[in-house]
């Protein structure tokens, strides 16, 4: 009778093991999709926000609006580089010759915005857009 029933204790046991095995599983996968969940947020958040940066962008200084994908394709992808001083802190985008309408209209945009004088970590940021190869045929000076 003894081990009769130290049998059966022995595959309850047993079987409460592997519950408990498989209980631990679907917690770490619950973990793993509590992760995604809250990284997807994040990066929902980071598309929002940029979407209304470049919203603020093309309303406040494009003359006309301009697509996303166009803002991104044609002026959001323009190489160009960081320049730092003690006070300033520049942004030089490189123009798309193929694209000069575009170009002026960016050049001016850059013109608008530094009128603002806005500052970050007190250094005036500045925007300019420069042809590295020199301006194209017709650019105004």
């Amino acid at each position: 009778g003894r081990s009769k029933l130290a049998s059966r204790a022995d595959k309850q046991q047993a079987q409460l093991d592997k519950w408990e095995e498989k209980r631990q599983k679907l917690e770490s996968r619950k973990e793993i999709l509590e992760a995604d969940v809250s990284q997807d947020t994040l990066f929902t958040t980071m598309k929002l926000t940029l979407a209304m940066l470049v919203n603020f962008f093309v309303r406040e200084y494009m003359p006309r609006p301009i697509a996303w994908e166009t803002f991104v394709e044609r002026i959001g992808l323009l190489p160009g580089r960081r320049e730092t001083t003690a006070d300033t802190l520049i942004i030089v985008l490189y123009g798309n010759r193929r694209d000069p309408k575009l170009m002026k209209k960016l050049a001016e945009a850059c013109e608008r915005i530094n009128e603002r004088r806005l500052t970050l970590k007190g250094r005036l940021l500045h925007y300019a857009l420069e042809w590295p190869d020199g301006p194209p045929n017709g650019w105004p000076d």
